[in-house]
């Protein structure tokens, strides 16, 4: 059996190298933790148990909190420094999964524009559902598949805002002409007036009954 300081050693160097390749886009700092061997009466031999801690320094993180406790804005200034573009360049569908992880993006999530590709890549996206932001505005690092920076934007005049296809109809859109008033509307400010109808007189069919004469009854 090898000294503990050798397995020690061996293992603090193998722990680090797993985590280097499995964090490639990272600058990890590793530590040694605490130790201890022990016998193994199943594999009857020593097993030899170390403790590693990983970790690496990060940027400014600024966060923005509405008091429902709701985050309205986002930046991490490590993910803002441009790393290169992805390859291959990111989708619609890539930049809706990557927005979906800050838990703010729904199912029927649309992206209003798809950027171009580059390494930074901002949108807007918007969305009608119940308890989430209408539109939030996105930066994506496309090398790092991460969300850069995060806004929540307040929600424009719903006359104003594009159709997306695939977007469900928002309440107060209107989709094509109006229609004409119909009878029984109310007017802007008055009651509800009923339809005048001119209906014809009902006409009572005449019916003659015969006379009912008395039978005639001779006496003897």
């Amino acid at each position: 059996m090898l000294p503990e300081e050798l397995l020690k050693e061996k293992a603090f160097k193998d722990a680090a190298e797993r985590l280097t390749a499995t964090f490639t886009k990272a600058q990890l700092t590793c530590e040694q933790g605490p130790f201890r061997t022990e016998w193994d009466p199943i594999l009857r031999r020593h097993v030899f148990h170390s403790t590693v801690t990983a970790w690496r320094d990060f940027d400014d993180i600024e966060f923005i909190v509405s008091p429902e406790g709701r985050v309205v804005l986002f930046r991490d200034a490590n993910r803002l420094e441009p790393k290169g573009p992805a390859d291959p360049p990111l989708t619609s569908a890539d930049l809706l999964a990557i927005a979906a992880t800050t838990g703010e993006v729904g199912p029927a999530a649309r992206i209003e524009t798809l950027p171009p590709p580059g390494p930074l890549m901002t949108f807007t996206l918007r969305q009608a559902q119940a308890g989430l932001p209408s539109r939030i505005r996105f930066v994506v690092n496309a090398s790092l598949r991460q969300v850069a920076a995060m806004e929540v934007l307040p929600a424009p005049p719903l006359d104003q805002l594009p159709d997306l296809p695939g977007m469900p109809d928002m309440p107060g859109v209107p989709d094509g002409p109006s229609l004409p008033d119909l009878p029984g509307t109310p007017s802007p400010g008055g009651a509800i007036k009923p339809p005048k109808v001119d209906l014809p007189a009902p006409k009572i069919p005449k019916v003659s009954a015969p006379s009912i004469k008395p039978p005639q009854v001779k006496f003897p």
